[in-house]
């Protein structure tokens, strides 16, 4: 995004960073700027799409855990179903990786 925004020849700074999803969407609906966000997470809030840029191209997820433990295997097993839920429409072939 930063890339883009200098290439545009426009001015920025870094008003806000957040350690949550909730709060990057509440920081972009309250006006303090822009951010790359999935379009699926922005449908409850009043957030609009940004016409000064084209669209980023689709972006590769990867879930990397230390631990090798059953909680942390079953969690991983939960978030990789979300995201695939969540990625439906989403045909093309996904990489997988070996277990470690």
């Amino acid at each position: 995004m930063i890339d883009k925004i200098e290439a545009a020849g426009l001015r920025w700074y870094l008003a806000f960073t957040g350690n949550s999803l909730v709060s990057v969407l509440r920081a972009v609906e309250a006006g303090l700027g822009v951010s790359i966000l999935p379009s699926a997470t922005t449908g409850f809030y009043n957030i609009r799409k940004c016409e000064l840029f084209e669209a980023v191209p689709d972006m590769a997820l990867s879930i990397y855990a230390w631990e090798q433990d059953a909680a942390t295997t079953d969690l991983l097993a939960a978030m990789s179903e979300i995201v695939a839920n969540n990625c439906a429409a989403d045909t093309r072939p996904q990489r997988q990786y070996p277990e470690a």
